[in-house]
């Protein structure tokens, strides 16, 4: 059965409950929908999570490794401890975010449903180029060759599921569609996180905003 995986953290989400049910034996947060302009009370245990989105060979050398298991201890864990210190700050002290809360922020922008949706598109509108050259990465190294099934689709002559590896450039080609599967989203979301946290992250500018005590704050995330 695919598992109930979180794409926004749940100690993430812990840190926007509303105040009066810390005291309570589930604490929950408010969760408004922009378009109905409905308002739920939710556990953070209940809301930013997909099924199955993390099922599958995750990227790894080791392909027996779970993605959900890699960025719990590597990704959440490390950004919750240094988001605590960061917050302890003096209010003027300021700085620079602490390096494993970028990495937390370039996962949490990748490990999406929407990202994968985005996978697709990108593939969809730009092809795949066997011969097209890719910025070398330091990922490239902690990947072991794999010649799994792949998926494709044409208009005519219906869908492929165990296409391999050297037939796909010949069957876009001959017009078919590379269908992003779940092992595909998996791989690429390393690469896609690494690029987030160091090319584009770096080149904006970060603002930590202090909001009064008594105020309240809303967070908007697209869970779709």
């Amino acid at each position: 059965m695919a598992g109930q995986h979180h794409y926004v953290a749940r100690f993430h989400l812990r840190g926007f409950t509303d105040p009066e049910s810390h005291d309570s034996r589930d604490p929950w947060l408010w969760v408004g929908d922009c378009r109905t302009g409905v308002i739920k009370r939710r556990a953070p245990a209940n809301i930013g999570w997909a099924r199955g989105l993390y099922d599958g060979p995750a990227g790894f050398a080791d392909r027996t490794a779970q993605l959900e298991t890699f960025l719990a201890e590597n990704v959440e864990s490390p950004a919750a401890f240094a988001l605590r210190g960061f917050l302890s700050r003096s209010k003027n002290e300021g700085g620079d975010l602490p390096a494993e809360v970028m990495r937390y922020l370039a996962w949490a922008a990748t490990r999406t449903p929407g990202m994968r949706m985005l996978f697709q598109q990108w593939i969809d509108e730009t092809g795949i180029d066997p011969n097209g050259s890719t910025e070398e990465s330091p990922l490239l190294s902690q990947f072991t060759p794999l010649d799994r099934p792949h998926c494709m689709e044409h208009a005519e002559l219906g869908r492929k599921d165990n296409v391999s590896a050297s037939e796909v450039a010949r069957l876009c080609a001959a017009g078919w569609r590379f269908v992003v599967s779940p092992a595909d989203f998996l791989e690429l979301a390393h690469f896609q996180a690494w690029y987030f946290q160091t090319k584009i992250f770096p080149a904006l500018k970060w603002l930590v905003l202090n909001v009064p005590r008594g105020d309240q704050t809303v967070r908007i995330v697209p869970w779709r």
